[in-house]
């Protein structure tokens, strides 16, 4: 997966880099046919924040995540963990709507009758 990480009003230091390229690591190695990630980091007021947008194969999910005290590294822990619980619900409605599927697939098959 490609990781992009930019920083608004100030350069992303090698650390934050590092950082955000490790953490994502971990959820392309869960998830397959993850293709891109972008991950913003800024500091607003008194916060550190940081948005994460991930795009893959009939997938892209954002999750912006914000920490006090302009703890960057905590906002990237934030928004990578809301971008995996995003992409964990939408893993799981494809599971389920596989298996629901099926199930009304072998329903109507007991509903015919039998020939013979």
């Amino acid at each position: 997966m490609e990781v992009i990480v930019s920083g608004r009003r100030q350069p992303a230091t090698d650390a934050l880099k590092l950082y955000s390229e490790e953490r994502l690591a971990k959820i392309d190695g869960k998830y397959h046919k993850l293709n891109h990630a972008h991950v913003i980091l800024d500091r607003e007021h008194d916060f550190g924040v940081a948005e994460v947008t991930i795009t893959g194969a009939h997938v892209s999910v954002i999750g912006h995540g914000r920490a006090e005290g302009n703890n960057l590294f905590a906002a990237i822990d934030d928004a990578v963990a809301k971008v995996e619980a995003q992409l964990h619900r939408h893993v799981e409605k494809l599971r389920d709507t596989h298996t629901h599927v099926d199930k009304e697939k072998l329903h109507e098959a007991e509903q015919l009758p039998a020939i013979g």
